[in-house]
Order: structure tokens, then C-alpha cells, then sequence
């Protein structure tokens, strides 16, 4: 009997290994709430399309991407090789992205009139901080995946790499139950846009609340930003992006001792942070926020934010509101 299991990075493969798992282990190795997304693409489209924006953050060589997607691909594909495949992911937005993407592919496929059974963990936790013994007692967990669970997951798909982010708002609207995580995945996604007061995402917007408590060391920072999140999800690397974003606006946010470098993971510990004027006076807005060239221009699945975008994040509400409606 083949056994397959797609998790989210070589942490719980890791882990998986060392507990002795007897299956074929996939790392679904993808930032997918970084970069550009269009879910109209096939696989392989999309794959180059990601292969693209990764190599031009400088994370990877395109060629190396490239290659480690084809090879991932090509064993999704070949799904019907196995017996079983079971999908091992955790429950915050970086992984719940990538469980709509393989659903979704799921979806197309006919997987369920097969002789294949598909299940999904259905667990709150991080399983890279597992031991072998407890992510061996996550496996009753596993749960079939069944036909709702299947058109809910390429429904959200399709709404996050849509051009207009109104259809992933409208998840909200419905019974999102079916994946008991997505609801939670669907408003993080959509703090990430500018906030109506500030013009920040949430991950700014954190940053800048510990930086002006006076930490300075963007490690530190990151640390600490990780605490006030319900579910951590964000990497350093993603996190050296906010950072960039707080000190190359117009106005900067904040600054940092080497002035004139970026932050990045060479440089990373040489940082020291501090908040500027600016900065300060953003952590007490209360008004409407109108500096629409202070926005982070950068692609959130298949909306590109930059000074044009009409969608905010109204914190107080609970939604996403178009800036220019009636």
C-alpha cells in the first residue's frame, strides 16, 4: 500500500521521518501569502509564476525553484499512484493557502470516484515543534475529505487569486465550517490590506507597535510580532519585507543604524531599529487614513496594492470596505 503525505516545509518532514512514518513525505515549500497569484493558471503555470517571484526577492536561484516545483508537481500529478494521501498541514494562513491550492487541484481531478482515499488533519497544531511520539498521535486526526470540503476549498482559491478581492471577502458571508480553519485564514488575509486609519497591513502596523516600545533588534522585533499573532505564519524572510516596507515609504516609518541597507539575512543581527516622528504619530491615528502613496505595493494573491487600490481594511468592522463606494 503507497502512502502519501503533503505537509508544509522540511520542518515536519523532519519530524515525520524521525517518527518513522512509512509513506512517501512532499514539503509544499511555497510562501504563497507573498507574491503574485492567479488561480485561473494550471499547475505548472502557476509553479513558474512562483518560481519567478521568489528567485526575484533573491530567497532562491530560479533554476533551483523551478526544479524543486516541477519535482513536486509531477508526484501530485502521479496521485493516483498511491493508496492513500494524506494532507498534514497547520491551521495559519500560510498553511491553509497552501491547503485550498492542493484541494483545489483535488477538485479537478476525480479523486473521490477512485480507489485513492484523500484525508486532511483537522488539528491546531504547529508540527514542526512536534516530537516523533506526538505527531504520531496526531493520526487519528486525519479526516476524509469529502465533495463540500472539495468545491468550498476551489471556491477560495479561485476568490484569492482573483484581480478583486470582493469574492474573498464574500467567504465571509458563507458557511466556511466545512474547513474549520478557513474562516480565521480568510480575515488575516484580508488585515494584510491597508487599514483605513493607517494605511499599514497588520504585520506593519504590529512592527511598528514593537518597535515603538523601544526594541531594537529586528530579530527581537520579529519575536515579539509572532506573539501577537493568533496564528503564527509569517518566516523571517517575509518579515525582513515588512521591515523594508516600514523604512522605504515616502515618509519612512522607521530607520535603522546602517542607513542606506535593506534588511537582509546577511545583515539581519547588524540592525538596530528605531521609530521615526512619522511612525509615532500613525501609532495614535484614529482618523482617516489619506497618504495613499505611504501604501506597501506589493501582490496579496491576485490584487496588486499600490496607491491605485480602493480596498481597505476597516479594523473596526470586521471587513473590507471599497474606499470609493457610496
Amino acid at each position: 500500500m503507497r502512502r502519501l503525505i503533503i505537509t508544509n516545509g522540511d520542518c515536519a518532514v523532519a519530524v515525520m521521518q524521525s517518527a518513522g512514518f512509512e509513506a512517501e513525505i512532499l514539503a509544499w515549500r511555497d510562501v504563497l501569502h507573498e507574491g503574485q497569484i492567479d488561480s485561473r493558471l494550471e499547475l505548472e503555470s502557476l509553479s513558474h509564476l512562483r518560481a519567478s517571484h521568489i528567485a526575484n526577492l533573491g530567497w532562491a536561484e530560479f533554476e533551483q525553484v523551478s526544479l524543486d516545483f516541477k519535482t513536486r508537481d509531477s508526484v501530485l500529478k502521479d496521485w493516483h499512484a498511491f493508496d492513500h494521501i494524506e494532507l498534514w498541514f497547520e491551521h495559519d494562513m500560510y498553511d491553509q493557502l497552501q491547503v485550498l491550492q492542493i484541494l483545489h487541484f483535488f477538485s479537478l481531478s476525480k479523486i473521490l470516484r477512485s480507489s485513492t482515499t484523500l484525508s486532511l488533519l483537522d488539528n491546531a497544531t504547529y508540527l514542526g515543534r512536534c516530537t516523533a511520539s506526538s505527531i504520531r498521535d496526531l493520526t487519528p486526526k486525519l479526516k476524509p475529505v469529502d465533495q463540500i470540503q472539495l468545491e468550498l476549498a476551489n471556491s477560495a482559491w479561485l476568490a484569492f487569486g482573483f484581480e478583486n478581492p470582493e469574492l474573498w471577502s464574500l467567504l465571509k458571508q458563507r458557511d466556511l465550517s466545512a474547513l474549520p480553519f478557513l474562516s480565521s485564514c480568510v480575515t488575516r488575509v484580508m488585515q494584510e490590506y491597508p487599514c483605513i486609519h493607517t494605511g499599514l497591513s497588520r504585520s506593519e502596523f504590529q512592527a511598528l507597535q514593537v518597535i515603538g516600545s523601544g526594541i531594537v533588534k529586528p530579530g527581537k522585533v520579529f519575536a515579539a510580532c509572532q506573539q501577537l499573532e493568533e496564528a503564527i505564519y509569517m518566516g523571517d524572510l517575509s518579515f525582513m519585507l515588512v521591515l523594508n516596507a516600514l523604512m522605504d515609504k515616502p515618509e519612512p516609518l522607521i530607520k535603522s543604524s546602517l542607513e542606506g541597507q535593506q534588511i537582509c539575512a546577511s545583515n539581519f543581527a547588524s540592525h538596530k531599529l528605531s521609530i521615526t516622528s512619522k511612525g509615532q504619530s500613525l501609532l495614535g491615528t484614529t482618523g482617516s487614513f489619506t497618504t495613499k502613496s505611504q501604501i506597501w505595493e506589493r501582490w496579496l494573491g491576485g490584487v496588486y496594492l499600490n496607491k491605485s487600490t480602493v480596498w481597505r481594511w476597516d479594523d473596526q468592522r470586521k471587513l473590507l470596505i471599497d474606499i470609493t463606494a457610496a
